[in-house]
């Protein structure tokens, strides 16, 4: 197998046949060398007419340099740790939240449209009269086995839940989380910190 590879080492292209007709396939400013094995571009280079290994990479915010053949920070590090690191802590917000209430379009609305008719409803007394408060009347009988009374009690009880607790306790942990990657300035520190974030609003 023959490897064609750039001035840099960057291993461009293979090419199976003889190797006395490497001269004839070479590209401009290609040269070449021959093994039996199979290597990618993705692990080696070529340094010194021998394939070579990629160092192991610092983190995944490094990029191979080609000019001093060796991983380095861009001067874009930082701020590409921070949108990245903000791109996960709402992730995982979502994901907590997706935990405890149903995050489809809309759904947000109903909570809110429902939970604010329980209280009313507990508010008024809990009249028999239900037109004014369908959601109520969609979930007690006969539609359900509840009462108008048990159904507007849990609406009210898991809608305060979200609204005092978990929704709060999410909301605090992604806000406070992103805000406070304000104040680091390295990618290491900021991965560091996305990852115990993450941690925090997984366990929520």
């Amino acid at each position: 197998m023959i490897y064609f590879f750039d001035p840099y080492g960057r291993i461009t292209r293979r090419l199976s046949a003889p190797l006395d007709e490497a001269i004839y396939a070479a590209q401009a400013n290609e040269q070449w060398i021959q093994s039996e094995e199979v290597i990618s571009d993705e692990t080696h280079f070529v340094f010194n007419a021998a394939f070579t290994p990629f160092p192991a990479r610092p983190s995944s915010h490094h990029q191979w340099d080609w000019h001093s053949l060796a991983w380095v920070l861009p001067s874009s590090a930082v701020a590409d740790a921070k949108v990245q690191g903000a791109v996960a802590i709402d992730a995982a917000a979502g994901r907590a939240r997706s935990r405890y209430i149903t995050t489809v379009p809309g759904q947000g609305e109903t909570y809110t449209a429902k939970y604010q008719e329980a209280l009313d409803y507990i508010a008024a007394g809990y009249p028999s009269d239900l037109s004014p408060y369908p959601f109520v009347a969609g979930e007690s009988q006969p539609n359900t086995w509840m009462t108008p009374t048990q159904a507007a009690t849990r609406i009210a009880t898991l809608g305060g839940y979200w609204r005092k607790v978990i929704g709060p306790a999410i909301e605090a942990a992604r806000i406070n989380g992103k805000d406070a990657m304000d104040f680091l300035t390295d990618p290491a520190a900021i991965d560091a910190h996305v990852a115990a974030v993450v941690a925090n609003l997984d366990a929520i």
